[in-house]
């Protein structure tokens, strides 16, 4: 009997109005240009019972319900980039980094498809590193109240999406 967390989204081609449904500690962040810069627009919530406990949909009992998810409605404009990952991504590389990496990306011309390479990279590498402060080492450091350091090893899933 298994459990997921969800993270579904979709947008309407002509009006750019995003809606997501997120449940768990997978998730979506949107980067858009803010001053001529990059910036971060928006980023869900992880919803977790606890540090390490995910709300997860399943079959069994302690399931979360579908109606615990987040619900988000949001406009999108061209230009704007869209992140979605599991925690794998989300657990490994930080806000900052990823804005700089997708910044130098679409100053290059980077397709969505060269982004996803980029950003399930810099995932991996920082999920094996065991000396890197990552958000989830942050977590585990302050929920623990230990000195945690290094990646989680996890799955690694992402999408990006470029707003035209």
């Amino acid at each position: 009997m298994g459990s997921a967390p969800v993270c579904l989204l979709t947008v309407n081609p002509t009006t750019g109005l995003l809606h997501a449904a997120n449940l768990g500690d997978s998730g979506f962040l949107i980067f858009g240009e803010m001053a001529g810069q990059l910036e971060m627009k928006y980023r869900t919530n992880q919803l977790e019972h606890e540090f390490g406990r995910p709300y997860q949909i399943g079959h069994h009992e302690n399931s979360s319900k579908v109606e615990d998810a987040e619900l988000t409605c949001f406009t999108v404009t061209p230009g704007d980039i869209i992140v979605m990952g599991s925690d794998g991504l989300l657990d490994n590389v930080s806000e900052a980094e990823m804005l700089v990496a997708l910044s130098r990306l679409k100053s290059q011309g980077a397709t969505p498809n060269r982004m996803v390479q980029a950003l399930v990279k810099m995932a991996f590498e920082a999920s094996i590193d065991k000396n890197r402060v990552t958000p989830y080492s942050k977590g585990a450091s302050d929920f623990f109240e230990m000195c945690y350091s290094g990646g989680k090893k996890d799955d690694i899933t992402v999408m990006v999406a470029l707003v035209e």
